[in-house]
């Protein structure tokens, strides 16, 4: 992906579910904006259990972030090799990178406004309302005849 088109990523290693530290995930959450699952097997355990731990945290609340999961999707075991099995059931790497670039596209285009953009508009309402209450106030001396 860096290579291709320099999009950093982070890979994290969930050993274990259960206890599952939601802090790191936030952090990664808040730092990268996307968020990806990779499981060599059925989807859902781990998708289900991060997706869990980020719904739950209050700094994510009114933020949008992309989620996606990559695992085997609802189909029975295969007999093969370990590439040919990761191909076939769309795990590989080539999978999770397409994925991650998906999700990428996504988020460049929902992406919030910034703050200076906001405070552009901001300065814009205030050099309105001047500018209004300007012709309001030479209306009222022409009004009064001043």
């Amino acid at each position: 992906l860096k290579e291709e088109f320099g999009i950093e990523t982070r890979v994290m290693n969930l050993h274990t579910l259960k206890p599952l530290n939601p802090k790191p995930l936030v952090k990664a959450a808040l730092e990268t904006g996307i968020i990806i699952t990779a499981e060599e097997h059925q989807v859902g355990g781990l998708a289900g259990w991060v997706s869990q731990a980020l719904h739950n945290a209050p700094e994510l609340y009114h933020k949008p972030l992309p989620f996606g999961s990559i695992g085997v999707r609802d189909r029975f075991g295969e007999s093969g090799q370990p590439w040919e099995l990761m191909w076939e059931f769309e795990v590989s790497g080539e999978h999770i990178a397409q994925k991650a670039k998906e999700l990428y596209d996504l988020a460049k285009r929902t992406k919030p406004k910034t703050r200076k953009t906001t405070k552009k508009k901001a300065a814009l309402k205030t050099t309105r309302k001047k500018t209004t209450k300007k012709k309001v106030t030479r209306k009222k001396k022409i009004q009064k005849g001043k």
